[in-house]
């Protein structure tokens, strides 16, 4: 996959939460990434993995009238977030407990979601390691 593939993945899953979903389902499918069994809709919650090891992920959840609830996985690949990971994650905004099994996390405006395709490559690349050319799967529902 592509980043420009990915960053229409990235950019259609999160509009599964907005009136803009019809179109977003559309666009999914097209790029071969929708899920057999997929609810969306204002409340509920997406997850974008990488389809070699679904311990790798980051996700979204969503009620009406509020942000973005952000989480990133406490450990990806089977093993706790290294220091690095954890400074990068601290870095792009988010609250990283010290339970390591809980997840990273922020809240994400909505104002600002067009933001997030840029800042989810980062942390599949930066914080997850993949390479330019990885893929990423598409789960969720309510």
């Amino acid at each position: 996959m592509n980043a420009e593939q990915r960053q229409q993945v990235f950019a259609n899953g999160l509009k599964l939460f907005t009136e803009e979903s019809t179109d977003a389902v559309k666009a999914l499918a097209a790029l071969g990434v929708l899920p057999d069994k997929l609810a969306f809709g204002p409340e509920g919650y997406i997850i974008f993995s990488d389809p070699n090891n679904a311990s790798a992920y980051t996700q979204f959840a969503s009620m009406p009238g509020k942000p973005l609830y952000w989480e990133v996985t406490s450990q990806p690949y089977d093993q706790d977030l290294t220091p690095v990971q954890q400074r990068a994650l601290r870095r792009y905004g988010f609250t990283v407990p010290q339970d390591t099994a809980q997840n990273p996390y922020q809240e994400w405006p909505r104002s600002r979601v067009d933001e997030l395709p840029n800042w989810l490559d980062r942390i599949f690349r930066d914080v997850f390691g993949l390479p330019s050319d990885y893929d990423v799967a598409l789960d969720g529902g309510i």
